[in-house]
C-alpha cells in the first residue's frame, strides 16, 4: 500500500489514522516497541525540518530504525543513477520509504517499482498528503468533528502543495472552503477542473462578484489597518475562489484561518504580480474584526511575513500544535502501513 495522494485513502482510512494518532497521544507506552526490527528510509531530495524529523522521531519512538538520505550529491544520482534504480536498491535495505522529491511525477512513477510501502512527503508543487492528515487531526481535536466547518485558506494556492491535499480532504468531509490567493496565485485551472470532476455532486466552484460576497465583506470590516480583505485588496483579486458543499446555506463566518507562505525561492516570482497583488498578512487588527474574531490560526510552516511572530502567543494560534501533532499522525501512519496495526 502506498500513500502518494490523499485520495489513496478512503474516508474510513483517514478516520482510522486520526483515531490511532489520538490513541498514541494518550497512551504512548503501549506502542513503544511495535516497530522493533523495522527500518524506515527517509529519502528527502528537498529541504525539510518538520516532516523529515517527525517521521524519524516517530520511527524511533516506535522502536524502529532510520536510514536518512538527504543530500543528492552524496548519492549515486550525482553519478547519473536514475531515481528508479535508487528506489530499487532501497527496497532491499528498508521496510518502508518516505520520499520528498522536487519533481511532481517522481514518486508516482516509482510506486509500481517499489516492493515496500511509499509515503509521499511532498512531490514538487503537487501534494503533501501527510500534512493534510496532520491538519485534519488538528482541526478535529479543536472542533470534535470533521465536517460542516468553514475554512479560509489563504496565500500561495498555486504552488503550495499542502493546501492541494487539504482541499481534497475538506471537500470529502463536506466542509465549506474559502480560498484567498496571494499575489495572483489562485488554484490553477487543471486543479479546479479535477475537483469538479471528482466531486460533481458534492461541491461546486464559484466565482463571487462584488455584489454578493465582496459587499458583505466591505460591510464587515473597516479598510484601515487590514492587510487582508481590504477593499483595495479584494478589488485586485476579483478571481477569489470559493468551494463549498451543495448544501451551503447559513453563516459564512470561518472556523479556521489557514495561512500559507509565499513559495519564494521555490518557484519563479512574478514581481509585477507581487506589486499589484500584495501578499496577505494576518494582523492583530484582522483577528479582532467581526469576521475573524473566532477562527483558530493554522499554518503548515515554515512561515514568512504573512504570520508575524507577535501572534505566537495568541490564544487561537495552533500552528506549533500542528507541528507537534505531526509526530502522532506519522506514528499512526507507520504502524498502519507496515500492517502492525490493522486497518
Amino acid at each position: 500500500m502506498h500513500l502518494i495522494s490523499i485520495n489513496d485513502f478512503t474516508n474510513k482510512q483517514i478516520v482510522k489514522v486520526l483515531d490511532l494518532a489520538e490513541e498514541i497521544r494518550e497512551h504512548p507506552e503501549d506502542f513503544q516497541k511495535l516497530l522493533d526490527g523495522k527500518i524506515l528510509a527517509n529519502v528527502f531530495f528537498q529541504p525539510s525540518t518538520r516532516t523529515r524529523i517527525s517521521f524519524e522521531s516517530a520511527m524511533l519512538r516506535l522502536g524502529g530504525k532510520v536510514i536518512n538520505i538527504g543530500d543528492m550529491a552524496m548519492t549515486s544520482t550525482s553519478k547519473g543513477e536514475s531515481f528508479e534504480d535508487t528506489v530499487r536498491m532501497l527496497d532491499d535495505y528498508a521496510d518502508i520509504m518516505v520520499i520528498r522529491h522536487f519533481e511532481e511525477d517522481a514518486v508516482k512513477d516509482v510506486k509500481s517499482i517499489s516492493q515496500v510501502s511509499l509515503i509521499n512527503a511532498g512531490n514538487g508543487m503537487d501534494e503533501h498528503p501527510t500534512q493534510a492528515l496532520v491538519d485534519f487531526y488538528t482541526i478535529r481535536r479543536e472542533f470534535k468533528r470533521l465536517n460542516s466547518l468553514n475554512v479560509v485558506i489563504c496565500g500561495d494556492l498555486l504552488y503550495g502543495r499542502t493546501v492541494h491535499s487539504l482541499i481534497h480532504v475538506l471537500i470529502r468531509f463536506n466542509n465549506r472552503i474559502y480560498l484567498v490567493p496571494g499575489g495572483r496565485r489562485g488554484l490553477n485551472k487543471d486543479f479546479r477542473d479535477n475537483l469538479e470532476y471528482l466531486y460533481p455532486d458534492m461541491t461546486r466552484l464559484m466565482l463571487f462578484p462584488e455584489t454578493t460576497l465582496f459587499s458583505r465583506l466591505y460591510a464587515l470590516y473597516p479598510e484601515k489597518g487590514l492587510k487582508m480583505f481590504s477593499s483595495e485588496y479584494l478589488r485586485s483579486i476579483a478571481n477569489i475562489q470559493i468551494i463549498r458543499s451543495s448544501d451551503s446555506g447559513g453563516d459564512i463566518k470561518p472556523s479556521v484561518l489557514y495561512m500559507t507562505r509565499n513559495q519564494q525561492g521555490t518557484v519563479p516570482i512574478n514581481e509585477d504580480a507581487q506589486e499589484y497583488d500584495p501578499y496577505p498578512v494576518i494582523t492583530q487588527i484582522l483577528l479582532e474584526s467581526k469576521f475573524f474574531n473566532e477562527p483558530i490560526i493554522m499554518h503548515p510552516l515554515p512561515r514568512g511575513p504573512e504570520l508575524p511572530v507577535s501572534l505566537d502567543n495568541h490564544p487561537r494560534s495552533r500552528y506549533f500544535e500542528q507541528a507537534q501533532n505531526g509526530l502522532y499522525v506519522r506514528e499512526a501512519l507507520l504502524l498502519l502501513m507496515l500492517n502492525v496495526v490493522k486497518w
